[in-house]
């Protein structure tokens, strides 16, 4: 019953660009805003909340621009106790550096957080990407894994988007190689240990086939859209099996229309996919 939203270009006084988080709750059939949630310092070009995600009484909130710590970007856990949201971390990776993105896609799933640095350099060149992980232990929130690219490349921005579901992770990545296309990671912790699991290829390649920037995972399946395929986008849904995760189905819009970005937002729970096409019919009035 409580929804929180990203308002990454909100104002703080003179300065732009702070951001908040808005936090609603239900009561009843009434939604109703609980708390706005703004960073410890207020900094221009911040972009506090620029990602969200919440999992019971836990919100983690990215902001991809300058922190108090050394002008990178940092992510933010707050918990809710007796009803009143307070800051219980400000994360950011020990390797951290300037213009990293750090924070830009964030995800929280128990006692673990995922943040993406989809502008990370390292010893492949610059604008790799990563994925660091940090856990809760003992009631502290503590760096544990960096995750790369299986293969990491120069501009591939790995981390860009992620989505976190206990003990399994999904990335997307940008493939800069001879294909040109994004590419779908999946990690499965086991003893502590993240581990690449293989995905099955969704079975497009080439310029201009981005997935969007929202995977969704639910137990034992995933799904993601991809703009550019059908008539109006298509939705991708897989399922994890012994031998790793493969293509179960794939969905277009009912409706089809030209350029109506199905797929653009998503979300599973267990056996039910919510799909969004923000483009839809006269008007743009969007529709799930």
């Amino acid at each position: 019953d409580t929804v929180v939203a990203g308002v990454p270009q909100a104002t703080a006084g003179a300065l732009t660009n702070v951001g908040e988080a808005v936090v609603f709750e239900r009561d009843g059939a009434q939604w109703s805003v609980e708390d706005v949630l703004t960073p410890p310092a207020a900094i221009s070009s911040h972009f506090f909340g620029i990602a969200v995600d919440i999992d019971g009484d836990r919100i983690v909130v990215g902001a991809d621009g300058g922190n108090s710590i050394s002008n990178v970007g940092a992510a933010y856990v707050f918990h809710r106790a007796s009803g009143v949201w307070s800051l219980e971390a400000e994360l950011v990776a020990p390797d951290v550096g300037t213009g990293d993105q750090f924070g830009t896609t964030v995800a929280i799933s128990g006692d673990t957080v995922a943040v993406g640095s989809p502008r990370h350099d390292g010893v492949e060149g610059s604008n790799i990407g990563a994925v660091n992980i940090f856990d809760r232990v003992a009631g502290s929130w503590r760096h544990s894994h960096e995750l790369l690219s299986p293969v990491p490349s120069a501009n591939d921005t790995f981390g860009g988007t992620l989505a976190l579901d206990g003990d399994l992770l999904w990335v997307r990545e940008t493939d800069t190689g001879p294909s040109a296309s994004d590419v779908i990671h999946a990690f499965r912790r086991n003893a502590g240990v993240w581990q690449p699991e293989p995905v099955e290829s969704p079975g497009f390649s080439g310029l201009n086939t981005a997935i969007t920037r929202h995977i969704t995972l639910s137990g034992q399946r995933a799904a993601f859209g991809s703009l550019s395929q059908g008539v109006s986008g298509r939705a991708f849904i897989y399922r994890h099996e012994a031998t790793g995760w493969v293509l179960e189905q794939t969905l277009d819009e009912p409706a089809a229309i030209p350029n109506n970005l199905f797929g653009f937002a998503l979300a599973l729970d267990g056996g039910t996919l919510a799909v969004g096409a923000i483009d839809a019919g006269p008007g743009f009035v969007g529709r799930v």
